[in-house]
């Protein structure tokens, strides 16, 4: 559950088949699977998850304010969710494919779909704790600050000696880290990273953006390549997403 997120993170924890993850608002997620896996993330204000947890339960639910936090639900609360969500996205896209959802019935959707999630969490075990080594858990925050540095605005196309340098790990530890860590090597993650960021930006463009623009922010110097890259890894070219935006 993705609450207040914009889905923009990379999940280099280990996610079991009844773990929820719950984040604080404005942590971006961008996740990442060493194997086939299916992500649903749910947006909600944390007022409105207040509220309805309040309506229902008689009181707030302990939410995280830093890092995102794990919990694991009661193999029925897993089940009604994953329900739940295929009936309200099967029923989106047959609507969509016929004209569009009218405002009632979405906001019906919607309001079934935070009752639903509000109630498996009242049902769901405590948050556990890390089982990372301390190792792990120095990989894992080094992870993080390298995604930071990435998608600021300054080293977007940062390289990778560099990050090397500032983390005072040699290259050849930094790529086994990221190996380790994420499943990839560093130069394959920091593409992604600022493919998603560009992905973000068209998705959110100003009516004066460009792909051109978007492209110069993160790094991409080469229009054509930028191009190739995102169609391959988006299904489809920049300037789709960007037209299909102001749309």
């Amino acid at each position: 559950m993705a609450e207040g997120a914009n889905v923009t993170r990379y999940n280099t924890a280990a996610i079991e088949e009844d773990d929820v993850q719950v984040y604080p608002a404005g942590v971006e997620l961008l996740y990442h699977a060493g194997a086939s896996s299916r992500w649903v993330n749910f947006v909600v204000s944390e007022e409105r998850l207040q509220e309805t947890a309040l309506l229902r339960m008689g009181r707030p639910l302990e939410l995280p304010r830093r890092a995102a936090t794990s919990v694991r639900l009661l193999a029925r609360g897993r089940a009604a969710l994953t329900v739940l969500a295929d009936d309200a996205m099967g029923l989106a896209r047959r609507l969509a494919d016929a004209g569009g959802i009218a405002p009632e019935l979405a906001s019906t959707i919607g309001r079934s779909l935070l009752e639903g999630y509000v109630d498996a969490l009242c049902d769901a075990a405590p948050a556990r704790k890390s089982t990372l080594s301390s190792a792990q858990e120095r990989h894992h925050h080094l992870i993080l600050a390298c995604e930071q540095l990435a998608l600021s605005d300054e080293a977007a196309d940062i390289a990778l000696a560099e990050i090397a340098r500032r983390s005072g790990y040699s290259l050849r530890s930094l790529q086994l880290i990221f190996h380790d860590s994420v499943g990839m090597t560093p130069g394959r993650w920091l593409m992604n990273a600022r493919l998603n960021g560009a992905l973000r930006d068209l998705l959110s463009a100003a009516p004066a953006c460009t792909v051109a623009t978007v492209a110069a922010k993160w790094g991409f110097r080469h229009l054509p390549r930028f191009s190739q890259y995102y169609r391959r890894t988006f299904g489809e070219l920049p300037s789709d997403t960007l037209n299909r935006s102001r749309r």
